[in-house]
């Protein structure tokens, strides 16, 4: 990871947890169970799955390049990042999220807000400080195929602005149905 994918990966990273803290902040105990449509999840819902993906994530991440050297020679992957940052956070292509990361509605706001605050201070730690040749190592995403683990930031970030514009529609939806 050079110096400028460093400090893109932290920016990105920051930007799309301040988006989703200012919008958990905005719906409130009220809106915490808003739909923007029905089986569409709400933004309690959206911030569980957020944080079971982040921290199952990051916890792969950390763990795999423990236990593994960097592979060495293999063919950059550095083309496709533009790909998984639209893609992402890009709420048309329909996904359905594997049984593990899916919300249970087993937390309050203080608890989800807790979680994703602490699993996204680990996330950005480790973003701004590991020595690791992250382009080097690689594995097999559900939705995007093989990507390296630069790539794995940048999906994290994509990933909470996509369920961020899902609470934005839930709050647009409350607030023109006048709920």
């Amino acid at each position: 990871m050079t110096a400028d994918e460093r400090s893109r990966a932290v920016a990105e990273l920051t930007d799309s947890r301040d988006r989703l803290l200012a919008l958990l902040d905005r719906a409130g105990e009220q809106g915490w169970n808003l739909r923007p449509a029905p089986g569409a999840w709400s933004p309690a819902e959206c911030a569980e799955h957020i944080v079971l993906v982040e921290e199952m994530t990051i916890e792969f991440v950390e763990s795999y390049a423990a236990a593994h050297a960097a592979p060495h020679d293999l063919p950059s992957l550095a083309s496709r990042d533009e790909i998984i940052r639209r893609s992402a956070v890009n709420r048309e292509e329909k996904r359905t999220s594997p049984p593990r990361a899916r919300p249970t509605g087993a937390w309050t706001p203080p608890q989800a807000i807790g979680r994703f605050r602490a699993v996204r201070a680990r996330t950005l730690a480790f973003a701004e400080s590991t020595p690791l040749p992250l382009r080097a190592y690689r594995w097999k995403h559900t939705f995007f195929g093989e990507i390296d683990f630069y790539q794995t930031l940048l999906f994290l970030a994509g990933h909470t602005l996509r369920h961020a514009r899902q609470i934005e529609e839930a709050l647009a939806r409350a607030a023109h149905s006048g709920t």
